[in-house]
């Protein structure tokens, strides 16, 4: 069986390309590491790697345990940093973003949550990414973001936290809560009001844009609670997950119609840095996010 010891002597070969400065990296002779590989390729009956004038070259065998060997590895040292923070009481700060401001209506509680769970750890809400939450991730300013929309950013690890539905939202009254669905063609002579940037609303972006359908005027307020409040005195539309609006709809001030048949889904998504060395700890995070999710006990 190949143990730790020699997954770390293969890592550390394969990165300096000789015996000799492979033995510094983990701190044996040279004479030991050599024993060691021969040991090692003994047990898996190939050679890992070959005897070159200019170094050590990996095998095909071991290009494909290095992958796996530099997994292992990582995890082991992140578990033993983590340690070193509990012994020396550090604490480890996430930073933290979302891609809608809506969240943070319910991250709060989450967080509380993760904060019983792990006192020792900090995590920082970063609002000023929420306009670029996966720039930020890859420009290892914020350690997680909470979003709905991917990139193509292989470096970046994805994990589903929970879907909802994005609904038009009016006042009883409005002439539209008639309907009930709404089309795009609706919205033509509407006022719009919208908590988020016009080109990352999905209204406008996946049903109204592709149409050829434009409101009559879009209006961004920062606040959803100003949003609802100008749509519930009558003056326009909105379009928000049904969640957001549930407890104006169950006081009666504010109804909600589905979008476009099928309805406008999105699935929510926990996105961190594939090599970030304390994902594992980045799940804890995760998994406290979501437990406080809407609709979680």
């Amino acid at each position: 069986m190949i143990d730790i010891r020699h997954l770390r002597i293969i890592d550390a070969i394969a990165r300096a390309g000789t015996l000799t400065e492979a033995a510094k990296r983990v701190h044996l002779s040279q004479p030991a590491v050599s024993r060691a590989l021969a040991e090692i390729e003994t047990r898996l009956g190939f050679p890992l790697f070959y005897r070159e004038p200019r170094g050590m070259e990996p095998t095909p065998e071991c290009e494909r345990l290095l992958p796996t060997a530099e997994t292992i590895l990582d995890m082991i040292a992140e578990v033993e940093r983590d340690m070193a923070r509990m012994r020396e009481g550090v604490e480890a700060v996430f930073r933290l973003t979302t891609e809608c401001y809506t969240c943070y209506h319910w991250l709060p509680a989450a967080l509380a949550r993760f904060g019983e769970a792990y006192p020792q750890v900090e995590v920082r809400v970063t609002t000023e990414a929420t306009s670029r939450p996966l720039q930020a991730l890859a420009e290892e300013t914020v350690d997680l973001a909470i979003v709905h929309r991917r990139s193509d950013d292989a470096a970046i690890t994805y994990v589903p936290l929970f879907e909802d539905e994005v609904v038009a939202v009016m006042a009883p009254d409005h002439p539209l809560a008639a309907k009930e669905i709404l089309r795009a063609e609706d919205f033509a002579d509407e006022i719009l009001f919208l908590h988020s940037d016009p080109d990352r609303t999905e209204l406008l972006t996946d049903v109204l844009e592709p149409a050829g359908v434009r409101p009559c005027r879009v209006t961004t307020l920062q606040l959803t609670e100003a949003v609802l409040g100008v749509v519930a005195a009558g003056l326009g539309l909105s379009a928000v997950a049904t969640w957001v609006a549930e407890p104006q709809v169950r006081s009666g001030t504010l109804v909600t119609r589905p979008v476009a048949g099928d309805g406008l889904q999105r699935t929510w998504l926990a996105a961190y840095r594939a090599r970030d060395p304390r994902r594992l700890a980045l799940t804890g995070l995760i998994e406290a996010i979501r437990k406080g999710l809407p609709g979680s006990s």
